[in-house]
């Protein structure tokens, strides 16, 4: 893996074969057929957004009394970056890690960006730096005036997916079911399992994206055949919808996806999920 954090990196990074690129199996559950759901129910939200992101409603701590509501363990503060109009600034994330409790309403708080990836090379709009310093980090694309639009192909978003795949910085790829980024759905689920990323189902996806649920559904078929991890997440913009992910469940339910995959269904496994990736305790 080059090292981002230099412009020879860089230049590198984009143009490793995402396309062609070896594949191995290190993060991957194979096809597990272990826990399939039943009535499951998540530990903690992923994706959640507060006023401070310029078009939310609710405060981070309504976010986590309502998770605390809802019998969650922690909530994890994502907020768009750089190129989402209203977005904080640099120093806003940069001073999460320090200035943010541990702990709110008894809920442990995971400080986080939904970065956007910006163009078809995948790359990302925030400063690395920071990045490194969070607890949780998810890239999104937003078909918005922030994505370098063109007369792209599935072939180029297909690319795109997968050259993001290969950034370490990132943990969970946001929404990757919106239809109107057209991709070979297979290839991407590959791309993210070997690459150890966690794939979002998102909630709020059926709302805001119209079309995606049958590429959503896809997706998932992918991300059980491969071994793939999941969240499950609200990508909340008020504090009432943290958590709300029941129409994500319903959906996992009839797909007898396994639940062992879904690192946010169980507490301790995201705890180890988290440990492992960043160092985190939460426990």
């Amino acid at each position: 893996m080059p090292d981002t954090a230099t412009p020879a990196g860089r230049e590198s990074f984009n143009r490793i074969g995402a396309i062609d690129h070896p594949f191995s199996w290190a993060f991957c559950g194979l096809s597990s057929t272990k826990g399939m759901v039943i009535n499951m129910k998540i530990a903690g939200d992923t994706h959640t957004h507060t006023v401070a992101c310029g078009h939310a409603t609710g405060t981070l701590t309504e976010n986590a009394v309502n998770a605390a509501r809802k019998g969650h363990r922690f909530v994890a503060i994502t907020e768009h970056s750089g190129a989402m109009p209203g977005a904080p600034n640099y120093w806003f994330f940069n001073n999460m890690r320090w200035h943010l409790p541990q702990m709110v309403e008894g809920i442990f708080l995971l400080k986080g960006i939904e970065a956007n990836i910006v163009n078809i090379r995948g790359e990302l709009d925030f400063p690395e730096d920071v990045m490194a310093k969070l607890d949780i980090v998810i890239a999104s694309v937003h078909f918005s005036e922030n994505f370098e639009h063109g007369d792209f192909t599935a072939e180029d978003y297909t690319d795109m997916y997968c050259r993001a795949a290969l950034n370490p910085l990132i943990d969970i790829i946001g929404h990757c079911d919106d239809p109107r980024f057209e991709c070979d759905e297979e290839r991407i689920v590959r791309a993210f399992c070997e690459n150890d990323k966690i794939v979002e189902f998102n909630a709020a996806s059926q709302k805001s994206r119209k079309g995606s649920e049958a590429k959503c559904r896809r997706i998932l078929e992918f991300c059980k055949r491969y071994g793939a991890k999941v969240t499950v997440s609200s990508d909340a913009h008020a504090a009432q919808g943290v958590g709300e992910v029941q129409s994500c469940i319903d959906v996992l339910h009839e797909l007898d996806f396994p639940e062992d995959l879904v690192i946010n269904a169980d507490y301790d496994r995201f705890c180890e999920e988290m440990h492992r990736r960043k160092g985190l305790q939460m426990t």
